[in-house]
Formats: structure tokens, C-alpha cells, sequence
């Protein structure tokens, strides 16, 4: 066997480790997470497909005496130390959903991502209500989506137990920059840029850069579909 042929069977034996190594996590994964819904006396509607990628120290906890779920379709990778907090909510990954690094979900509503999603290095949903991420959407890193706000009533309540929800819809292919927030009740369209820092408490319309603190639409973008179309026209 020359040299070439012996590199290619390194690789094989390295490619078929490396999926035995893979699928043993998720099977001690998997295990863990049921042993877990039995000890905190909780439903836990779980379908993962067989070649998710894990990474190191995945956490999910399961809130006690609660109905969770946890559906994460084909081709996705769920990074180190990425951590799933189900309050009795529901999470729902599409294809090809990559939740990076330190990615924190907190959800007692529904989480959905339609697919081809990525989510940064310390990116967090906070969902309450219900989240939804359109094909294509990016958080960028420390990003953040909450569909809830506190408010006071009387001097002797405390803020944290006054909670209004509001559902949060971003569209389809929009890229929303590094440490930005969005916050409860905001829909932003299909196309958009959210920039990095911006606090949006207001709908951002389809294929617009939105930037601030608050957020306001700074402009429409450039989108090459849109301007061939209209020179067709002309």
C-alpha cells in the first residue's frame, strides 16, 4: 500500500471513531435526560435525530411535574457547554440548526427554529410565550430574544413576579448583530439587519436595517433580487 492509500485509511478509521464516539455520547445523553424526567417526576416528549452533534457538558433540566419537550431534527450541532433550560416548555430545532458555545435557552413557552439557524458564541432566548426564528436566522454572539418584561403595581410587589409576555417573531434570512436585544411583542420582517448593540422594542419591516438604543429603521436595504426586478421593469 503506498502512502496515499494509507492516509485514506487513517481517515476512514478516524471518520468511524469519531461517529462511534458521537453516537455513544448521545445515547449517554439521551439516558441522562430520561433518568432526569423520572427523578423530577416530569413528561418529557423528546425526539432527536440520530446524527445530532453534541458537544461537551450539554445541560438540559426539566421542570418538576411539568410537560417538556425537546425535537431536534437531522444535521444539527449543539455546541460545549450549551445549556436548555425546559420550564415546561417546548424547543423545536429544524434541519441544520447550530447552537454555538454557551448558547442559554430558557423556555416555558415554544422555541422554534425553521432551520438553517445559527445562534452564537452566548447567545440566550428567554421565552416565556413563544419565539419563533424564520429559515435562515442568525443571533449573533450575546445576542438576546425575551418575549417577557416586568412591571411594577403596588410598592409592595416585587418586580420579578409581575411578568407580561408577548410573542416574538423574527423573519426569514435576517442577521441580527452582536449583543443586540430583542424584546417582547417585535416582529422584524423577512431580509433584515438588526445592528450590533441595538435595542428593538418596535416591528422592523421586511428587508430593513434597524439600529440604536431604542432601535429605529435607519433604511431599506440593497436587496439584488429586488433591484433586478425593478430593472427588468425599466
Amino acid at each position: 500500500m503506498n502512502r496515499h492509500g494509507v492516509y485514506a485509511t487513517v481517515r476512514s478509521a478516524a471518520t468511524r471513531l469519531a461517529r462511534v464516539r458521537r453516537r455513544s455520547r448521545r445515547a449517554a445523553w439521551l439516558l441522562k435526560l430520561r433518568a432526569s424526567a423520572v427523578w423530577e417526576r416530569a413528561r418529557l416528549d423528546i425526539d432527536v435525530a440520530d446524527d445530532v452533534r453534541l458537544g461537551t457538558d450539554v445541560r438540559v433540566t426539566l421542570r418538576p411535574r411539568a410537560t417538556n419537550g425537546l425535537v431536534i431534527a437531522p444535521h444539527c450541532v449543539i455546541g460545549d457547554r450549551v445549556t436548555i433550560e425546559l420550564d415546561g416548555g417546548r424547543v423545536q430545532l429544524g434541519e441544520h440548526v447550530e447552537l454555538r458555545r454557551e448558547v442559554m435557552l430558557h423556555v416555558a413557552g415554544r422555541f422554534d427554529c425553521a432551520g438553517w439557524n445559527l445562534l452564537q458564541w452566548g447567545a440566550s432566548v428567554h421565552c416565556d410565550d413563544a419565539v419563533s426564528l424564520g429559515r435562515g436566522v442568525v443571533l449573533s454572539e450575546r445576542a438576546t430574544v425575551v418575549d417577557s418584561s416586568h412591571h411594577h403595581t403596588t410598592p409592595e410587589d416585587w418586580v420579578l413576579d409581575n411578568t407580561t409576555t408577548k410573542p416574538v417573531v423574527i423573519g426569514a434570512n435576517t442577521w441580527v448583530g452582536a449583543k443586540a436585544t430583542i424584546s417582547r411583542g417585535v416582529t422584524i420582517g423577512d431580509h433584515c439587519i438588526v445592528a450590533g448593540n441595538s435595542l428593538v422594542v418596535t416591528d422592523v419591516p421586511a428587508g430593513h436595517l434597524a439600529s440604536g438604543v431604542p432601535a429605529r429603521v435607519v433604511r431599506p436595504l440593497d436587496l439584488p433580487w429586488e433591484s433586478r426586478g425593478l430593472a427588468a421593469q425599466d
